[in-house]
């Protein structure tokens, strides 16, 4: 999936998923949020030319305009409607962005997740708004890490529920994220894996024939280096990659105390297939991050790794 600005030429598709959005408001016990007309197209182009409205489609931008997803509007700035807030208040009086008439083609997709989680990407302080009657929603913003913050008012003086999300919140929970973002990464290359028919390897066994594929082969010793275990840990690992076909062993012919570990052809195979599902992780965990953004987060994660090192020197 990609987010773009809307054009014009994307206005029949936009027009088709707000109407989609209202009826299925109105199905599903919202019949007064977005009423029968809202928004208009009128308030659609507004949005376009004031380069506020944003599209999510499945494909590039090459592609025809109906694979658009999504449609909604984030605006960088102050909200008037958010000045007074009742029963509540907002997290902060930082600056913030807000997401306004996001709706979705297809509901239950995950399209609508996917635009909050990009909006938060670009603005780490964000707020939205939704009707009462609007259940789903109110579990969408909830799921994606919104706090309730209390209760504004449209210009028609009609209320909304009102949620804030910001990094304030949870710098605590950093190794908490990393240690999820681990496990997720492991689970996906697992996955990834299994549908080639590459089974029964964990992390630790792929790393070691990922330094193999580098190298024309490897002592045990360079190798415990280079995956960061101990010798014996080392060799249990390599004895099952060797039963599994994945490497083989040979002495060296100057030296017989010296065992070098290479690739089989299996092995070379695996780690072919390791480059393209690398290649897709990094898209998967960067998806929706501009290369300024990637690059922020590897330095930030690079200092947090270097202040640990540090300690560990102490």
């Amino acid at each position: 999936m990609i987010i773009r600005q809307a054009d014009f030429s994307d206005i029949p598709t936009i027009t088709l998923i707000y109407t989609q959005a209202r009826r299925f408001m109105q199905q599903t016990g919202n019949p007064h949020q977005w009423g029968t007309v809202y928004p208009s197209q009128n308030l659609i182009e507004q949005d376009i030319a004031k380069h506020t409205c944003y599209v999510c489609c499945d494909q590039d931008r090459e592609q025809k305009p109906s694979l658009i997803e999504g449609v909604f509007v984030f605006i960088d700035g102050e909200d008037e409607t958010y000045a007074h807030i009742e029963d509540g208040e907002w997290l902060n009086t930082r600056p913030y962005c807000t997401i306004h008439r996001i709706a979705v083609l297809h509901p239950g997709k995950g399209i609508a997740s996917f635009c909050l989680q990009w909006a938060y990407h670009r603005c780490h302080n964000l707020r939205i708004d939704t009707h009462v009657d609007n259940v789903i929603m109110q579990h969408v913003v909830l799921k994606n890490g919104f706090q309730y913050c209390g209760r504004i008012y449209t210009y028609d003086g009609t209320p909304r529920l009102a949620y804030q999300k910001t990094a304030e919140l949870c710098p605590d929970r950093i190794l908490s994220l990393i240690s999820r973002i681990h496990s997720a990464a492991s689970l996906f290359i697992k996955e990834e894996l299994e549908h080639q028919g590459l089974t029964k390897l964990v992390s630790s066994h792929g790393n070691i024939l990922w330094q193999l594929a580098s190298q024309n082969h490897l002592s045990m010793k360079e190798l415990a280096h280079r995956i960061n275990r101990d010798k014996s840990t080392t060799t249990v690992l390599v004895r099952k990659l060797e039963t599994a076909g994945y490497i083989t062993r040979h002495t060296d012919c100057n030296d017989n105390r010296i065992t070098y570990i290479c690739l089989t052809a299996k092995g070379a195979q695996y780690t072919q297939a390791m480059k393209s599902i690398s290649q897709h992780l990094i898209e998967t965990c960067y998806q929706g991050f501009s290369k300024e953004e990637q690059l922020q987060v590897y330095l930030f994660l690079s200092d947090i790794a270097q202040n640990f090192a540090r300690y560990e020197q102490q």
